[in-house]
């Protein structure tokens, strides 16, 4: 414990990736003597003016978190960060060009690295980078995967040996379903092109890929009469797109919810292309398979392809469907001390031996009128259904929690970890203070 307050804002962004593994850490730092608010980052920030100076976890330093992270900086915070989708990427210029912004970087104390592949991305930087681990992938290690057994055999009672299919598509489907409908595909994904900084190439490649899926789903779905086949979206999907290509299909539903960890454990073999997830299977020593209809060095992602059964078109999948198989990769390049030591502990000893708060007065002033102003905007730009401060869309990224399930997710959590339980409380469904005994 210390004697004055040492303060750590976790914002989470996407409840179902990120809240198990934040509420981890959490624990570890009130362990230590922090003083967490765990929230909805959306929340969070419109609201950060109205809490002490304290180290803030970015969860990416993109183009997107510039002027937070300045408004943060001004309001004294210390700001470290990682990249929540800094495992999987395309490759060093791809990578450089859509998650990592200058501005952003410049304001990082620390850039805490999944391992040592990202961390040689982003050796260049200034800050400190530091390959630790991430606690998502802590959750999936033998030690916690007991938190998710429940759930995984409440699963498997109720879908039986099912056949998961987890879906990446998340930038793709969302626009096309909420674009306009007379205009052609082509149209559509060049006008996505702009918006998302993602090439038309790309996207034409990745419409490409769900199209061989659609494809592919009736042909698994008459193969495996006698089987479940649940197809898991991205949290930024629109699931329609998915629900017209299973039409007519008994055996095959969309099905998504905050806890991906069961799902994986408890589905008979994944399919994917592409997916972070199929990195996670592999930490749990699951089968998985690429469906992979066509390739290209430009835009496919080595690491799930690294760690899946390779099949390229419907019979392939049938037959590793039939015969999974594990592919006994070393992830230790991906994920720095896997299956040796937790990241969250490693995280809050830095994170304790580091705090240092900039307390400059006159740039806290600024820092609190820009916040102010930033949330006015965000109150009048809730009102169009497109904005990331749409209540629906932070419904669907953070769906309401109460503090109950958070408590209860603590204990557990506590008990395989070795942790006391720090006081829990919430000042809304979102927003969870976590403070030492």
């Amino acid at each position: 414990m210390t004697s004055s307050p040492k303060y750590l804002y976790l914002p989470v962004e996407t409840a179902a990736r990120e809240l198990d593994a934040k509420l981890l850490l959490a624990l570890y730092a009130a362990n230590a003597g922090f003083d967490v608010t765990l929230a909805s980052r959306a929340l969070l920030n419109s609201q950060i003016h109205q809490h002490p100076p304290g180290i803030y976890l970015s969860h990416n330093f993109d183009k997107g978190r510039a002027r937070i992270l300045k408004i943060l900086a001004n309001l004294g915070h210390q700001l470290m960060a990682w990249d929540e989708e800094g495992l999987v990427w395309l490759n060093e210029d791809a990578y450089r060009t859509r998650r990592v912004n200058s501005d952003s970087v410049r304001r990082l104390h620390t850039i805490f690295a999944w391992g040592n592949q990202q961390a040689a991305i982003l050796k260049s930087l200034s800050p400190a980078i530091v390959p630790i681990g991430n606690p998502r992938a802590d959750l999936l290690s033998r030690q916690f995967r007991p938190l998710f057994a429940d759930k995984a055999a409440r699963l498997n009672d109720k879908y039986g040996d099912f056949i998961l299919i987890n879906s990446n598509f998340g930038w793709l489907n969302y626009a096309l379903d909420h674009g306009c409908a007379d205009e052609d595909i082509d149209t559509r994904l060049k006008r996505l092109a702009d918006k998302s900084r993602h090439s038309l190439g790309y996207l034409q490649y990745r419409h490409r890929i769900f199209t061989a899926f659609c494809d592919l789903i009736p042909i698994l779905s008459n193969r495996f009469k006698t089987r479940q086949i649940i197809i898991r979206p991205h949290p930024s999907e629109s699931p329609k797109a998915w629900q017209a290509a299973i039409a007519g299909l008994d055996n095959v539903s969309v099905r998504y919810d905050s806890d991906l960890a069961p799902w994986l454990l408890a589905a008979g073999i994944i399919i994917h292309n592409g997916c972070t997830t199929a990195v996670e299977t592999a930490m749990l020593e699951r089968p998985v398979i690429a469906f992979e209809p066509e390739t290209s060095p430009q835009f496919d992602s080595p690491q799930p392809h690294a760690v899946s059964t390779i099949a390229t078109n419907a019979d392939e999948v049938i037959n590793a469907i039939n015969s999974p198989a594990h592919t006994g990769i070393n992830l230790g390049e991906m994920i720095s001390g896997w299956g040796q030591k937790p990241s969250a502990p490693e995280i809050v000893n830095y994170m304790f031996e580091h705090y240092e708060l900039n307390k400059t007065r006159p740039s806290r002033i600024a820092g609190q009128l820009q916040s102010r102003f930033r949330q006015l905007e965000k109150t009048v730009s809730r009102k169009h259904k497109k904005s990331s401060a749409n209540p629906s869309y932070i419904n669907q990224k953070f769906p309401p929690t109460n503090l109950e399930q958070i408590k209860s997710r603590a204990e557990a959590i506590c008990q395989l970890a070795n942790l006391k339980l720090p006081v829990i409380t919430s000042s809304s469904d979102r927003i969870f203070s976590l403070e030492p005994v």
